[in-house]
């Protein structure tokens, strides 16, 4: 079994040595950095955050960081679009169409103050997003298994799928190269769940799961938005009418209603337990 975690009162290094097989988002939300940090408890994340961007990626902390990393086989899960979404810039126009008419006005209401450049957090999130960049630049650059996500969750400026593509792109602009861009969000995902021998790169005896785009993306990454056809187990899909059918529909189903009780979560923790890698490896197909 992988595990993998969204870290906070434990810091990388730690978490590498009790084995922990990746971590997401990256360098802003290592604690282990952080001056007033305390054993066993999550420090404000803001906080964390101004401590980090002053940091200097050739620090020898920072170093050692990465360097027990690699050692231990701990794999980074990059999510720059939804930090990039926290940074003041516009919205992603494809979002709100997708989303269910109760949150559209929410999502407006958060898109408002979630893209103003000019807000506290947009400019500490804008310096953490540029220090995740190099850091994730460096990372690969020393050996590290970089792969890629989207995280559509925090204020829900992003979603699976378009969040996918920008997230290629922003990895381009952190210093990879294209044919690196693509890596990270396939075959790195695949290998990492023991599932190269069936996904994750185009070969016979693979699974038919892929795409075709109008362009070149090894010459031009934004040539991923550019999507010909879908197709999955050999079959071929229409990407217009597929965005076309879920239009309205994302975040329709209430979650919270089944969390709020006991015997929905149990059901619901039974069967993230019996589904949860099959899941994870559908995501990782879908991500390419």
């Amino acid at each position: 079994m992988r595990v993998t975690g969204h870290l906070c009162a434990v810091g990388f290094r730690e978490a590498a040595s009790l084995g922990i097989d990746n971590i997401e988002h990256g360098l802003p939300f290592d604690t282990e950095f952080y001056s007033g940090k305390r054993f066993d408890e999550c420090p404000d994340q803001n906080s964390v955050i101004a401590e980090i961007v002053n940091m200097d990626i050739g620090d020898v902390e920072i170093r050692r960081t990465i360097d027990v990393l690699i050692r231990n086989n701990v794999a980074v899960t990059s999510t720059l679009a939804v930090l990039e979404s926290v940074t003041g810039v516009p919205a992603d126009r494809r979002v709100r169409p997708l989303l269910a008419s109760s949150l559209q006005e929410v999502y407006d209401a958060a898109a408002k103050v979630r893209t103003d450049p000019h807000t506290r957090i947009s400019a500490l999130f804008s310096a953490a997003f540029q220090k995740e960049k190099e850091f994730e630049r460096t990372f690969v650059a020393a050996g590290g298994t970089l792969m890629a996500g989207v995280d559509p969750t925090g204020w829900g400026g992003v979603v699976a799928g378009f969040g996918d593509q920008r997230e290629l792109e922003l990895l381009v602009e952190a210093g990879l190269t294209p044919e690196q861009a693509i890596q990270v969000a396939t075959s790195n995902g695949a290998r990492f769940l023991n599932e190269q021998d069936s996904i994750g790169t185009i070969a016979v005896g693979r699974r038919a799961d892929l795409v075709v785009l109008r362009g070149n993306p090894s010459e031009s990454i934004s040539d991923v938005r550019h999507v010909e056809t879908v197709m999955k187990n050999g079959i071929l899909y229409d990407p217009e009418a597929l965005i076309a059918s879920v239009e309205g529909t994302v975040g329709a189903f209430d979650a919270g209603r089944w969390f709020r009780s006991p015997l929905n979560l149990t059901c619901v923790l039974i069967v993230v337990l019996l589904v949860g890698r099959r899941g994870v490896s559908l995501m990782t197909r879908q991500r390419r």
